[in-house]
């Protein structure tokens, strides 16, 4: 749980086609701080309410070069299958839920899908029953 949760743009309406990419605008979608889920929902510190099967998320980063000794990794949560993209590609799918937050190192592959600048990292997590949530982090550590 981050002390200072990060703000996402969301929407729980479809948001058709190209809504993972970089050129998609998200002008009429809401602002929240993460994680996004129901009360209760157990190991995850809900800060925007979703209640709706589905939820879209979107943020742009910037990120420094990635060097060749630096590991990139993500920090999350997920309650149920989640789709993370980055600038439009697909960097992992996760199905099922989690029951803590857990933090996946990134493969060299998927850590080449960032740029060294501006990035656009989006999410769909979609819900079936029970709680819900969604969180996500990215976490850098520098080489020696």
């Amino acid at each position: 749980d981050a002390p200072n949760p990060a703000e996402w743009d969301y929407t729980t309406t479809d948001p058709g086609s190209g809504w993972n990419g970089p050129a998609f605008k998200s002008a009429g979608w809401k602002h929240g701080r993460a994680g996004f889920g129901t009360d209760g929902t157990p190991s995850i510190r809900v800060h925007s309410a979703w209640s709706t099967p589905t939820i879209w998320l979107r943020k742009t980063l910037d990120l420094p070069k990635i060097g060749p000794g630096d590991e990139l990794a993500l920090h999350v949560f997920h309650d149920e299958d989640t789709e993370i993209y980055v600038n439009g590609k697909r960097l992992l799918r996760l199905r099922g839920y989690s029951q803590s937050y857990l933090d996946i190192t990134l493969s060299r592959e998927q850590a080449a899908l960032f740029a060294e600048g501006r990035n656009t990292l989006a999410v769909v997590c979609r819900q079936t029953g029970g709680g819900q949530g969604i969180d996500l982090g990215l976490v850098l550590t520098r080489g020696q």
